[in-house]
């Protein structure tokens, strides 16, 4: 067995955590309510975002690709807006 000693001292580095597909949804809704430019970044992709980005799309909320932080990821950018437009017969 390998034995290791662990000496105190302080945290540094980066850790890439999976990201939740539940969260990602609710920051994707959330940055295209806002009034400013929002970056949600460390989504893994699946068909469940592309259909609420294409839902946000729908709403004219401004959406755009951007350059995700880590491999394998996918990230967003949301235009200003703050207000969705109303949907016919809504």
């Amino acid at each position: 067995m390998t034995r290791y000693q662990v000496i105190p001292a302080r945290l540094h580095g980066t850790v890439q955590v999976p990201s939740s597909k539940s969260m990602g949804h609710r920051l994707c809704i959330c940055a295209g309510l806002s009034e400013d430019t929002c970056t949600v970044d460390n989504i893994a992709l699946s068909k469940d975002i592309e259909a609420t980005n294409r839902c946000l799309a729908a709403l004219d909320v401004p959406l755009t690709e951007a350059e995700p932080a880590a491999a394998g990821r996918k990230a967003f950018t949301y235009g200003k807006g703050g207000a969705w437009r109303q949907l016919d017969g809504a």
